[in-house]
């Protein structure tokens, strides 16, 4: 299964590819929303790993920009914050579950499962 992640912070990102690179493919780590949206259209992932709040592109507008443009590309979002009081269609992770929680949360996405 091919992952491609998306968090402006550094050592987040450092910490996802170490966490989810023995499980899955992590086809790229980016920074920010707009190269989350340009990394999708070229690698075609399976699932994308994304922070809800980041700069140029927030994650849940990345998801929706993809979907005009490429087929429907399940997402897990991950954030310090609280859950979103909204349904964004994907499923959510707190980062300070991500140990135990991200990589069911990746097989469940993948699967339909949300």
């Amino acid at each position: 299964m091919k992952v491609l992640i998306a968090d402006d912070n550094e050592r987040i990102r450092e910490y996802l590819v170490m966490l989810l690179g023995d499980k899955f493919e992590i086809v790229k780590a980016v920074p920010d929303g707009m190269s989350l949206v340009a990394a999708a259209i070229e690698l075609h992932p399976d699932v994308i790993v994304s922070d809800i709040s980041m700069p140029r592109l927030s994650g849940p507008r990345a998801m929706e920009e993809l979907k005009t443009l490429l087929y429907d590309i399940p997402f897990v979002f991950v954030s310090a914050d609280a859950p979103p009081t909204r349904n964004l269609g994907a499923a959510f992770v707190r980062k300070t579950d991500m140990g135990r929680a991200l990589i069911p949360a990746v097989h469940q996405a993948f699967s339909g499962q949300l």
